[in-house]
C-alpha cells in the first residue's frame, strides 16, 4: 500500500470575473483560450484584467495563425530602434 501523505488535494479554479469573460481557468493558475485548435495562455488567475488586455492585443494575430509581436518592456532606446529611426 502506498503512502498518500504527499498527495495534495486538488485546488479549485476561480470563477470567471463576469459573465461572457472569453477566457477560462486552467489548473496551471493561468487564464487560457483555445484558438485555431491550440491552447494559448494569457495570464495568471490573480490578474484577469491583464490577461484580457493581452488577449485583446494579440487576438488579431492569433486568429490569423500569426505570431504576435513581442512587447518591449524596457521602454528605452535600443541600438535596433536607433538604426531604424536613422533609416526612416
Amino acid at each position: 500500500m502506498k503512502n498518500k501523505s504527499n498527495v495534495s488535494a486538488p485546488r479549485s479554479k476561480p470563477a470567471k470575473p463576469y459573465a461572457g469573460f472569453p477566457l477560462f481557468a486552467r489548473p496551471s493558475d493561468q487564464w487560457a483560450k483555445k484558438i485555431r485548435g491550440r491552447l494559448v495562455y494569457f495570464g495568471v488567475w490573480a490578474d484577469p484584467e491583464a490577461a484580457l488586455a493581452r488577449l485583446n492585443r494579440e487576438w488579431p494575430y492569433l486568429k490569423d495563425g500569426k505570431t504576435p509581436p513581442a512587447v518591449d518592456l524596457s521602454g528605452g532606446l535600443t541600438m535596433k530602434k536607433l538604426v531604424n529611426l536613422f533609416l526612416i
